[in-house]
């Protein structure tokens, strides 16, 4: 893939992410892969990529990262996916108990750039959709850790994954017109938090080699 779009950011919330593939491409000859660390969470990731940005120029923009999942059903733990659409999903209005979307009480258009309906879509070439499934997210500073919650953002939302940059990495590309993926892998369900249905390192070692596999033939 990296011979095909040139010059290639692959930027991730934690180092634990591109660890492996840090090493690898130190032990390959890849000068078109350039590796990121934006930190967790939404301000995080929307300063350090801008702050990139002003000095870096890429042709591509592929962000990676796990993920927690409304469907585990039909996306397990360790399940690897492609983000189609993506929203910040705890920028809201407490109407009398009730959220509400900036755009719902009239605070915003739903169109304005570079949103289409409310919602950040990839447009970008789908270099691999044959290969995964893509999926519909939102983005959160704070994770779903009970039932309540997690009905609530799905009433709003309709999402089947969460993660705490996706949007924040949309939304950065989008403005500045440069194509982008955003690849995750399922960690947890979500819902009533419960630290033994994770699978955190099943969820980072399919990563890595799906990462291996694409960008490192």
């Amino acid at each position: 893939m990296n011979n095909i779009f040139g010059r290639i950011l692959i930027t991730a919330p934690t180092e634990a992410e591109l660890k492996p593939l840090a090493d690898l491409i130190s032990a390959k000859d890849a000068p078109g892969l350039y590796l990121h660390v934006s930190g967790i969470g939404t301000p995080k990731s929307m300063f350090s990529l801008m702050h990139l940005l002003e000095n870096e120029n890429f042709d591509l923009m592929v962000q990676v990262g796990v993920a927690g999942t409304f469907s585990p059903g039909q996306y397990p733990n360790g399940t690897i996916v492609m983000v189609k659409e993506d929203q910040f999903a705890d920028i809201l209005i407490d109407n009398n108990g009730r959220p509400k979307k900036l755009a719902d009480l009239g605070f915003m258009d739903y169109n304005e750039f570079p949103f289409n309906n409310g919602v950040l879509q990839n447009e970008s070439p789908i270099v691999f959709k044959e290969k995964l499934n893509e999926v519909r997210s939102i983005t959160v500073n704070s994770t779903t850790g009970s039932t309540g919650i997690m009905q609530q953002r799905l009433e709003l939302f309709d999402p089947e994954i969460e993660s705490m940059e996706g949007a924040a990495f949309f939304y950065v590309a989008l403005m500045r017109g440069i194509p982008c993926i955003q690849l995750r892998a399922v960690s947890n369900p979500v819902g009533e938090r419960n630290t033994k249905s994770w699978d955190i390192p099943l969820a980072l070692q399919n990563l890595h080699a799906f990462l291996k596999q694409e960008l490192l033939p």
